[in-house]
């Protein structure tokens, strides 16, 4: 599966946002760990943090919305089925 099929198309621009500053904080880790430079290891922390955070609420919206979508259907069919 695709990352994006994780995600709602309105979402996808936040998801993207929050990736790249995932991937330019393990970039900036991986600097740190090469010069021994450990000091920013709880900025770096804060940060992972936040955007997982950020990815999950997002995954999870998407994941109600296919629920609510999934109940909507037989909901539908009784509805036609009236008139």
């Amino acid at each position: 599966m695709q990352l994006k099929d994780h995600y709602l198309k309105e979402d996808y621009e936040t998801m993207d946002k929050e990736i790249k500053k995932m991937q330019e904080t393990f970039l900036s880790i991986l600097n740190g760990v090469e010069t021994a430079n450990f000091t920013d290891k709880q900025k770096h922390m804060k940060q992972i943090d936040e955007s997982l955070k950020i990815l999950m609420f997002l995954n999870k919206k998407k994941l109600e919305h296919e629920k609510e979508k999934r109940h909507l259907i037989p909901n539908e069919q009784v509805r036609r089925n009236w008139f």
